[in-house]
């Protein structure tokens, strides 16, 4: 079983890390559900499954966002404008959800994670602009107010849900008519201080709670961390090469695809 985990984990993170670079998702909504799935199979107790899930997905993504940041800053794909106006709002956000999750009961979290998914596929199947092509000049940003807002909000519901922002941050920034290979890469850098200030709040919560698996700093589980990032780390490249590849069009289709399967799948 402890093989079979780690090859498991190794797996994931894989997956994670081309999935981050291709649309910056930050690994959280891919490696949420395969901790949801697997932490049963090591004996974690119910009722810590989503809260272990959810900060250690957390953990992870201050690795995967950082790489895959750095990946998309080399290709000059972030507009470091408009994510210096959104980072502290996202931090800031964070924290509060992250230290207030200790009072969330775990199937709570994961229904919020359900209706996060359905919300975000229905809008991005509905809001036609999401899937056509817009050069950068079709972008309007918002205003500093509507930023602060969104960024607070934004930064509270990913670190509560250990997503990394990208499934709020990529149709909020279409809606403004922003590339998706810009979007994604704001997207991925942006989940760098929801996973920092949001480990940090899981760790603290769930500090000295008994009945926790061997291994664990609060709601942080770390065996599960090494075989996801050395996954990541290999894929996060390949997939903003492929973010550059394929059509603005084609990126968004694929987006919505994947967020379906991953509803299906935490559902099931």
């Amino acid at each position: 079983m402890e093989l079979l985990t780690l090859v498991m984990y190794l797996g994931a993170g894989i997956a994670a890390g081309l999935l981050a670079g291709l649309f910056g998702l930050g690994g959280g909504l891919i490696l949420v559900p395969i901790f949801y799935l697997s932490f049963p199979l090591l004996d974690v107790p119910s009722w810590a499954i989503m809260h272990l899930a959810i900060g250690t997905s957390l953990a992870i993504m201050i690795v995967t966002s950082a790489d895959s940041a750095y990946s998309h800053h080399k290709k000059g794909d972030i507009l470091w404008s408009e994510v210096k106006k959104l980072a502290p709002f996202y931090a800031l956000g964070a924290l509060i959800a992250a230290l207030s999750t200790a009072f969330i009961p775990s199937h709570l979290l994961r229904y919020f994670f359900i209706a996060l998914l359905v919300y975000v596929i229905l809008h991005s199947i509905l809001k036609k602009d999401f899937t056509e092509d817009h050069p950068l000049s079709d972008y309007r940003p918002p205003n500093r107010l509507v930023l602060a807002l969104f960024g607070t909000f934004t930064g509270c519901l990913s670190a509560l849900l250990g997503i990394g922002g990208s499934p709020i941050t990529v149709p909020f920034l279409r809606n403004y008519k922003l590339p998706m290979v810009n979007t994604v890469a704001i997207a991925a850098t942006l989940a760098a201080p929801i996973a920092l200030f949001g480990a940090a709040g899981y760790a603290i919560t769930g500090w000295g709670i008994a009945g926790l698996p061997d291994w664990t700093t609060g709601f942080i589980y770390w065996p599960a961390i090494p075989g996801i990032i050395v996954g990541v780390l290999c894929t996060v490249p390949l997939g903003t090469r492929l973010s550059h590849s394929l059509s603005d069009k084609l990126v968004a289709r694929a987006y919505v695809g994947l967020l379906i399967a991953v509803l299906i799948a935490m559902i099931v």
